[in-house]
């Protein structure tokens, strides 16, 4: 059996001053959970790990829970495949209509939104932001950048845990798990 390759995005550590992990702890821990070739990107919870049996939503647990038990603070864990994030990479409708990569971000979710929620949203009312929703995805583009933006809150709004990445940590970390 050949071993996957996952990505792990972990909401909200080393963030300021709260919730700090380091980058070395967090290989160790990965690598404790029996996962091989771990690897971390930058310092904000981006961790790429390959297993040859499980899935993504038991990693997530497995992974929130040795966070808790070693740092001792509850965080929220997305796991996709090296093939999933691929999949969102190229499903971004932003790139193909000439966005600026630095207005670009995706916000990972836990679970595909519901349709009502999705529905109440008016893309009009957050202009000049935009989005585009995908597979466990939103596509944004922040034409005055993250601190200018309208855009909700997206994990209140929508009632799934959400992370977000931008666009360049998200084909960096596209590039990484395909090797």
């Amino acid at each position: 059996m050949s071993a996957t390759t996952w990505v792990a995005l972990i909401r909200g550590i080393n963030l300021g001053r709260n919730k700090r992990v380091p980058m070395a702890g967090l290989r160790d821990l990965l690598a404790d959970q029996g996962f091989t070739d771990v690897r971390t990107h930058l310092q904000s919870g981006n961790a790429i790990f390959a297993s040859e049996k499980g899935r993504a939503g038991d990693f997530e647990a497995r992974i929130a829970a040795a966070i808790e038990g070693m740092f001792g603070f509850d965080v929220k864990v997305l796991v996709r495949s090296a093939a999933e994030l691929a999949a969102v990479v190229d499903a971004n409708p932003f790139p193909a209509q000439g966005a600026d990569p630095k207005e670009l971000h995706v916000t990972f979710l836990a679970a595909d939104p519901a349709k009502k929620a999705v529905d109440a949203l008016d893309p009009g009312e957050y202009a000049p932001d935009e989005y585009a929703f995908g597979d466990r995805a939103i596509y944004v583009r922040l034409v005055n950048g993250i601190m200018g933006s309208r855009l909700p809150d997206w994990e209140r709004t929508l009632a799934v845990t959400a992370t977000t990445r931008n666009w360049n940590t998200t084909t960096r970390l596209r590039e990484l798990a395909a090797g």
